[in-house]
């Protein structure tokens, strides 16, 4: 929770850049980071960099607990009954199965995040109000708009994060480096970096996506795109370039390292603290 308060404004900032969203001044691609900052500041007051951030509370929370929970039984799963697998692959099958479970089981609460972030208005909206508007537009459907870029681009995310985590975890333990932070900040730093980096033209898909609903596109003045991924995809080239795939990586890579680092960090140190807790009431029982 904490986390998600703190990077909520870069967050915002990355939405905006990622739909091309109008933020008072026409933001092209090579335009400093600052311009956009200053814009959507004096545009929008400076609550605008915490919108959404209702929902992304409810979505990271219900996300990280049904993220790890996999992870973990999968990990066990496959190290009883997989044993012909290698343990690289085993980790990134676990990664892959965390982020399809968490990703549809959390997917509205990230699309309402979204539409929040992108809404360049002073109205403000409620979760409920936004919950019933979009059922009401475009049914059940409507709050699962994106999502088959979503698991593409988060399944090998979480699949290749895990498996970067573990590794660079595994080695900065034995090579002891005192000059770094803990080995679950510095991996888990590292492994958000790579993971991003490497499906972030989905990412800026999923977002544009996301903000397609009839019941949003109008009153946000958002720009309709062919609702099938691949036409989508073809479209964002003609129009736009490659480089439009790429809009809001540096701040997403801003976002996603410490982000990565401070969730991973606080994971391992909680199971620590279980064990801990565990064992000791169990020693008070045998006493």
């Amino acid at each position: 929770m904490v986390s998600r308060f703190v990077i909520s404004p870069l967050d915002v900032i990355k939405i905006r850049l990622q739909l091309g969203v109008n933020t008072g001044h026409s933001v092209a691609p090579g335009k400093m980071l600052w311009t956009t900052v200053t814009s959507l500041y004096r545009n929008e007051g400076i609550r605008v960099f915490w919108k959404g951030n209702v929902p992304a509370e409810y979505l990271y929370i219900m996300y990280g607990a049904v993220q790890f929970t996999t992870y973990k039984a999968t990990t066990r799963f496959c190290r009883q009954n997989a044993d012909w697998i290698p343990d690289s692959f085993k980790l990134f099958i676990a990664g892959s199965t965390a982020g399809f479970a968490a990703t549809t089981l959390t997917y509205p609460l990230d699309l309402l995040r979204t539409r929040f972030a992108a809404d360049s208005s002073k109205q403000r909206s409620s979760v409920i109000g936004s919950v019933y508007r979009i059922h009401r537009a475009e049914g059940v459907r409507g709050f699962f708009r994106g999502l088959s870029p979503t698991l593409l681009s988060i399944v090998p995310n979480l699949g290749i994060f895990f498996v970067v985590y573990e590794q660079v975890r595994k080695v900065l333990q034995r090579a002891k480096l005192d000059t770094l932070p803990a080995p679950e900040v510095s991996a888990g730093f590292l492994a958000g970096i790579v993971s991003k980096g490497m499906v972030f033209p989905l990412d800026v898909l999923r977002k544009r996506l996301q903000v397609q609903g009839p019941s949003y596109v109008h009153a946000a003045n958002i720009q309709l795109y062919p609702t099938s991924m691949v036409r989508f995809a073809h479209h964002i080239v003609v129009h736009e370039g490659i480089r439009a795939f790429y809009k809001g990586f540096l701040i997403s890579l801003l976002k996603s390292g410490p982000s990565s680092a401070v969730t991973i960090w606080t994971f391992e140190k909680s199971l620590l603290v279980m064990k801990y807790l565990q064992s000791t009431s169990i020693d008070e029982r045998l006493l």
